[in-house]
Protein backbone atom coordinates (compact mmCIF):
# COMPACT_ATOMS: atom_id res chain seq x y z
CA UNK A 1 0.00 0.00 0.00
CA UNK A 2 1.39 3.38 -1.07
CA UNK A 3 0.43 6.87 0.09
CA UNK A 4 0.55 9.62 -2.57
CA UNK A 5 0.54 13.29 -1.54
CA UNK A 6 0.13 16.23 -3.93
CA UNK A 7 0.60 19.38 -1.83
CA UNK A 8 -0.41 22.58 -3.62
CA UNK A 9 -0.61 26.20 -2.59
CA UNK A 10 -4.31 25.98 -1.72
CA UNK A 11 -5.23 22.32 -1.38
CA UNK A 12 -3.51 19.01 -0.69
CA UNK A 13 -4.73 15.78 -2.25
CA UNK A 14 -3.86 12.42 -0.74
CA UNK A 15 -4.45 9.03 -2.28
CA UNK A 16 -4.01 5.46 -1.11
CA UNK A 17 -2.97 2.89 -3.70
CA UNK A 18 -3.34 -0.85 -3.26
CA UNK A 19 -1.96 -3.05 -6.03
CA UNK A 20 -1.70 0.00 -8.31
CA UNK A 21 -5.37 0.86 -7.74
CA UNK A 22 -6.51 4.11 -6.15
CA UNK A 23 -8.72 2.93 -3.29
CA UNK A 24 -9.06 6.12 -1.24
CA UNK A 25 -8.77 9.83 -1.95
CA UNK A 26 -9.19 12.93 0.21
CA UNK A 27 -8.45 16.65 0.07
CA UNK A 28 -7.69 19.24 2.73
CA UNK A 29 -6.73 22.90 2.78
CA UNK A 30 -2.96 23.24 2.71
CA UNK A 31 -1.82 24.98 5.90
CA UNK A 32 0.34 28.06 5.38
CA UNK A 33 2.76 26.71 7.98
CA UNK A 34 2.90 23.73 10.31
CA UNK A 35 5.28 21.40 12.09
CA UNK A 36 5.95 17.83 11.04
CA UNK A 37 3.90 16.63 14.04
CA UNK A 38 0.95 18.80 13.03
CA UNK A 39 1.11 17.48 9.48
CA UNK A 40 1.22 13.91 10.77
CA UNK A 41 -1.95 14.58 12.77
CA UNK A 42 -3.56 15.99 9.62
CA UNK A 43 -2.71 12.82 7.71
CA UNK A 44 -4.12 10.67 10.50
CA UNK A 45 -7.37 12.64 10.58
CA UNK A 46 -7.80 12.49 6.80
CA UNK A 47 -7.01 8.80 6.38
CA UNK A 48 -9.26 7.74 9.26
CA UNK A 49 -6.72 5.38 10.75
CA UNK A 50 -3.03 4.64 10.56
CA UNK A 51 -2.66 1.92 7.97
CA UNK A 52 0.39 -0.17 7.17
CA UNK A 53 2.09 1.51 4.22
CA UNK A 54 4.93 0.16 2.12
CA UNK A 55 5.94 3.72 1.34
CA UNK A 56 4.89 7.15 0.13
CA UNK A 57 5.52 9.62 -2.67
CA UNK A 58 5.29 13.41 -2.40
CA UNK A 59 4.88 16.29 -4.84
CA UNK A 60 5.12 19.60 -3.01
CA UNK A 61 4.84 23.19 -4.28
CA UNK A 62 3.40 24.65 -1.06
CA UNK A 63 4.84 27.07 1.49
CA UNK A 64 5.25 24.25 4.02
CA UNK A 65 8.31 22.78 2.37
CA UNK A 66 9.01 19.23 1.25
CA UNK A 67 11.33 18.71 4.22
CA UNK A 68 8.56 19.18 6.76
CA UNK A 69 6.15 17.05 4.78
CA UNK A 70 8.71 14.27 4.27
CA UNK A 71 9.48 14.23 8.00
CA UNK A 72 5.78 13.94 8.79
CA UNK A 73 5.21 11.23 6.21
CA UNK A 74 8.18 9.24 7.53
CA UNK A 75 6.45 9.15 10.91
CA UNK A 76 3.22 8.14 9.21
CA UNK A 77 4.59 5.28 7.09
CA UNK A 78 7.21 4.09 9.55
CA UNK A 79 9.94 2.07 7.85
CA UNK A 80 8.44 2.55 4.38
CA UNK A 81 10.38 4.31 1.64
CA UNK A 82 9.51 7.96 0.90
CA UNK A 83 10.07 9.43 -2.57
CA UNK A 84 10.02 13.22 -3.00
CA UNK A 85 9.65 14.48 -6.58
CA UNK A 86 12.77 16.43 -7.47
CA UNK A 87 16.18 16.16 -9.12
CA UNK A 88 17.48 12.60 -9.25
CA UNK A 89 14.05 10.96 -9.13
CA UNK A 90 13.19 8.80 -12.14
CA UNK A 91 9.91 10.11 -13.60
CA UNK A 92 9.82 8.40 -16.99
CA UNK A 93 9.35 11.82 -18.62
CA UNK A 94 11.42 13.23 -21.47
CA UNK A 95 11.41 16.88 -20.40
CA UNK A 96 12.87 19.26 -22.97
CA UNK A 97 12.50 22.71 -21.50
CA UNK A 98 15.25 25.19 -20.66
CA UNK A 99 15.71 23.76 -17.16
CA UNK A 100 13.96 20.39 -16.70
CA UNK A 101 14.64 20.45 -12.94
CA UNK A 102 12.55 23.62 -12.66
CA UNK A 103 9.31 21.95 -13.76
CA UNK A 104 6.99 21.97 -10.76
CA UNK A 105 6.60 18.68 -8.91
CA UNK A 106 2.82 18.88 -9.28
CA UNK A 107 3.16 19.30 -13.06
CA UNK A 108 5.62 16.41 -13.24
CA UNK A 109 3.12 14.21 -11.42
CA UNK A 110 0.22 15.27 -13.65
CA UNK A 111 2.29 14.71 -16.80
CA UNK A 112 3.25 11.21 -15.65
CA UNK A 113 -0.40 10.45 -14.92
CA UNK A 114 -1.56 11.81 -18.27
CA UNK A 115 0.91 9.72 -20.25
CA UNK A 116 -0.11 6.62 -18.31
CA UNK A 117 -3.86 7.17 -18.67
CA UNK A 118 -4.12 8.86 -22.08
CA UNK A 119 -0.87 8.32 -23.96
CA UNK A 120 0.48 11.14 -26.14
CA UNK A 121 0.19 13.70 -27.59
CA UNK A 122 -1.73 15.22 -24.72
CA UNK A 123 -2.47 18.66 -23.28
CA UNK A 124 -2.82 19.07 -19.52
CA UNK A 125 -4.44 22.03 -17.77
CA UNK A 126 -3.94 22.02 -13.99
CA UNK A 127 -6.57 24.41 -12.63
CA UNK A 128 -5.29 25.34 -9.19
CA UNK A 129 -4.13 28.63 -7.62
CA UNK A 130 -2.39 29.13 -10.94
CA UNK A 131 -3.68 27.60 -14.16
CA UNK A 132 -0.76 25.63 -15.53
CA UNK A 133 -0.62 24.13 -19.02
CA UNK A 134 1.73 21.29 -19.92
CA UNK A 135 2.12 20.01 -23.48
CA UNK A 136 3.42 16.57 -24.42
CA UNK A 137 3.93 15.93 -28.13
CA UNK A 138 3.44 12.79 -30.21
CA UNK A 139 6.93 11.57 -29.36
CA UNK A 140 6.27 11.70 -25.63
CA UNK A 141 8.37 14.84 -25.17
CA UNK A 142 7.32 17.46 -22.62
CA UNK A 143 7.64 20.53 -24.83
CA UNK A 144 6.63 23.28 -22.39
CA UNK A 145 3.46 25.12 -21.48
CA UNK A 146 2.13 28.28 -19.89
CA UNK A 147 1.18 29.70 -16.49
CA UNK A 148 -1.66 32.16 -15.87
CA UNK A 149 -3.41 33.31 -12.68
CA UNK A 150 -6.03 30.82 -11.55
CA UNK A 151 -9.51 31.32 -10.10
CA UNK A 152 -8.60 32.31 -6.56
CA UNK A 153 -5.62 34.46 -7.53
CA UNK A 154 -7.69 36.35 -10.08
CA UNK A 155 -10.56 36.95 -7.68
CA UNK A 156 -8.19 38.16 -4.97
CA UNK A 157 -6.45 40.46 -7.42
CA UNK A 158 -9.77 42.07 -8.30
CA UNK A 159 -10.86 42.67 -4.71
CA UNK A 160 -7.46 43.47 -3.19
CA UNK A 161 -6.42 45.97 -5.84
CA UNK A 162 -9.63 47.92 -6.28
CA UNK A 163 -11.48 50.17 -3.85
CA UNK A 164 -15.04 48.93 -4.26
CA UNK A 165 -14.98 45.37 -5.55
CA UNK A 166 -15.91 42.78 -2.91
CA UNK A 167 -14.44 39.35 -2.22
CA UNK A 168 -16.45 36.71 -4.06
CA UNK A 169 -16.14 32.98 -4.61
CA UNK A 170 -17.18 30.60 -7.37
CA UNK A 171 -18.30 27.03 -6.83
CA UNK A 172 -19.05 23.91 -8.80
CA UNK A 173 -22.79 23.75 -8.16
CA UNK A 174 -23.63 27.30 -9.28
CA UNK A 175 -24.43 28.33 -12.84
CA UNK A 176 -22.92 31.50 -14.27
CA UNK A 177 -24.26 33.59 -17.13
CA UNK A 178 -21.88 35.26 -19.54
CA UNK A 179 -23.91 38.43 -18.90
CA UNK A 180 -23.50 39.50 -15.29
CA UNK A 181 -26.23 41.80 -13.98
CA UNK A 182 -24.59 43.12 -10.81
CA UNK A 183 -21.09 43.64 -9.49
CA UNK A 184 -20.70 40.20 -7.92
CA UNK A 185 -22.20 38.28 -10.83
CA UNK A 186 -20.02 40.26 -13.26
CA UNK A 187 -16.92 39.30 -11.29
CA UNK A 188 -17.90 35.64 -11.16
CA UNK A 189 -18.84 35.52 -14.84
CA UNK A 190 -15.61 37.25 -15.74
CA UNK A 191 -13.55 34.70 -13.85
CA UNK A 192 -15.22 31.52 -15.12
CA UNK A 193 -15.62 32.60 -18.74
CA UNK A 194 -12.12 34.07 -18.85
CA UNK A 195 -10.72 30.77 -17.56
CA UNK A 196 -12.68 28.84 -20.18
CA UNK A 197 -11.56 31.23 -22.92
CA UNK A 198 -7.94 30.84 -21.84
CA UNK A 199 -8.27 27.04 -21.98
CA UNK A 200 -9.96 27.17 -25.41
CA UNK A 201 -7.36 29.56 -26.78
CA UNK A 202 -4.35 27.62 -25.58
CA UNK A 203 -5.83 24.29 -26.65
CA UNK A 204 -6.42 25.50 -30.20
CA UNK A 205 -2.87 26.85 -30.42
CA UNK A 206 -1.30 23.77 -28.86
CA UNK A 207 -3.20 21.42 -31.15
CA UNK A 208 -1.85 23.36 -34.13
CA UNK A 209 1.63 22.48 -32.87
CA UNK A 210 1.33 18.89 -31.64
CA UNK A 211 -1.68 17.57 -33.55
CA UNK A 212 -5.39 18.22 -33.78
CA UNK A 213 -6.17 14.85 -32.17
CA UNK A 214 -4.41 15.73 -28.90
CA UNK A 215 -6.86 15.30 -26.00
CA UNK A 216 -7.05 17.97 -23.30
CA UNK A 217 -7.17 16.80 -19.69
CA UNK A 218 -8.31 19.20 -16.98
CA UNK A 219 -7.27 18.51 -13.43
CA UNK A 220 -6.95 20.49 -10.21
CA UNK A 221 -9.47 21.93 -7.77
CA UNK A 222 -11.21 24.20 -10.28
CA UNK A 223 -11.28 21.85 -13.27
CA UNK A 224 -14.95 20.94 -12.94
CA UNK A 225 -15.98 24.61 -12.86
CA UNK A 226 -13.91 25.63 -15.88
CA UNK A 227 -14.94 22.64 -17.97
CA UNK A 228 -18.61 23.69 -17.98
CA UNK A 229 -17.83 26.79 -20.02
CA UNK A 230 -15.22 25.47 -22.45
CA UNK A 231 -16.04 25.30 -26.15
CA UNK A 232 -13.22 22.88 -26.91
CA UNK A 233 -13.70 19.24 -25.91
CA UNK A 234 -11.99 18.49 -22.61
CA UNK A 235 -11.89 15.64 -20.10
CA UNK A 236 -11.73 15.95 -16.32
CA UNK A 237 -9.41 13.73 -14.30
CA UNK A 238 -9.18 14.84 -10.68
CA UNK A 239 -6.83 11.96 -9.80
CA UNK A 240 -4.28 12.64 -12.53
CA UNK A 241 -1.40 13.77 -10.29
CA UNK A 242 -2.02 11.03 -7.72
CA UNK A 243 -1.93 8.37 -10.43
CA UNK A 244 1.29 9.89 -11.76
CA UNK A 245 2.82 9.92 -8.29
CA UNK A 246 2.04 6.25 -7.78
CA UNK A 247 3.63 5.45 -11.15
CA UNK A 248 6.77 7.41 -10.23
CA UNK A 249 6.96 5.60 -6.89
CA UNK A 250 6.87 2.22 -8.65
CA UNK A 251 9.59 3.38 -11.03
CA UNK A 252 11.89 4.33 -8.16
CA UNK A 253 10.95 1.62 -5.63
CA UNK A 254 10.52 -1.64 -7.61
Amino acid sequence: MVLAINSGNEFTDIGVFESDKLTYKAQFVTPSACTADEYTVKLLSMSGEKKSFDGAVIADVSDIGAGVIKSAVKKFVGSGKVVVIGPGVKTGLNIRIDNPAALGANLVAAAAGAMLNYGYPVIIADMAAASAFTVIDGNGVVRGGALVPGFSLSLRALSDNTAQLPRVHVNETASYSVLGTNTESCMKSGIVYAAAAVIDGFVRRYRAVIGEDAPTILTGSYASIASKYCEEQVKIDSSLALVGLAAIYRRNIP
